[in-house]
């Protein structure tokens, strides 16, 4: 074949030009090489930073919180932010209203009923128990706020009162995906307010929504960085 192709190409020429092309593919394929474990080891740790233990998560749940208070139903629906301190405390600030879905219209506690209920709490979670997909909470609250009621049988007549709720239950989180998932749980509610006859005292149940902010945030920053890597290796 070197014999043949000489005829056409002068030996002498054709090794000048194997010498120089060879070594230059050698190089490029390196530098290519080069390039790629680059990207890989830059990806590898930028990965890693990602997934790096936090002593602080964003926390977010929505809370629906219902009691019966003299054989009557109570509603309110909440919404809780706040911190998580390394994985087992978790503290913040929540806002509750009376629900107004139909199907918790009753809101009636004695002979009143509620027309508004509106207040801030802060609560703290220490959680007892954390499983791969269950975990187990003790909660506590402090909070302040306000209702307005009128008597059932007579409703120009309005009750208005300031009041302090406070609280202490358990509470149980089924994370049923990475992102979201059921809480649950009950507790005790101990309210001081002006108006003794009406008494929202008593025991109460909660289940909502789990929001799991920092998986969420994390999964989707992930997908971005590895499809910013898998374009970056492709063009290579």
């Amino acid at each position: 074949m070197l014999l043949h192709f000489s005829k056409f190409m002068p030996l002498p020429f054709l090794l000048t030009f194997l010498i120089s092309v060879l070594p230059y593919s050698a190089l490029q394929a390196q530098a290519k090489n080069h390039r790629s474990d680059s990207l890989t080891f830059k990806f590898e740790q930028d990965s890693a930073r990602l997934f790096r233990y936090k002593k602080y998560k964003p926390y977010l749940n929505i809370d629906f919180r219902n009691a019966y208070v003299t054989k009557n139903f109570l509603s309110l629906v909440g919404i809780r932010a706040g911190t998580t301190l390394d994985g087992k405390h978790i503290f913040g600030l929540g806002y509750y209203i009376l629900n107004e879905f139909p199907v918790f219209k009753s809101n009636k506690i004695k002979v009143y009923q509620f027309d508004k209920i509106n207040y801030f709490t802060l609560f703290y979670e220490y959680k007892l128990y954390k499983g791969r997909v269950f975990d187990v909470l003790l909660p506590v609250e402090l909070g302040y706020g306000s209702y307005s009621a009128s008597l059932t049988e007579s409703p120009e007549t309005k009750v208005h009162s300031t009041m302090i709720p406070t609280g202490v239950g358990i509470k149980c989180i089924f994370m049923a995906h990475a992102w979201f998932g059921l809480k649950f749980g009950g507790g005790y509610r101990y309210v001081w307010e002006r108006n003794a006859n009406i008494g929202i005292d008593g025991g109460y149940f909660t289940i909502g929504i789990r929001i799991d902010l920092d998986h969420m945030f994390k999964d989707i920053r992930f997908s971005r960085l590895k499809h910013k890597y898998l374009q970056q290796l492709n063009a290579i």
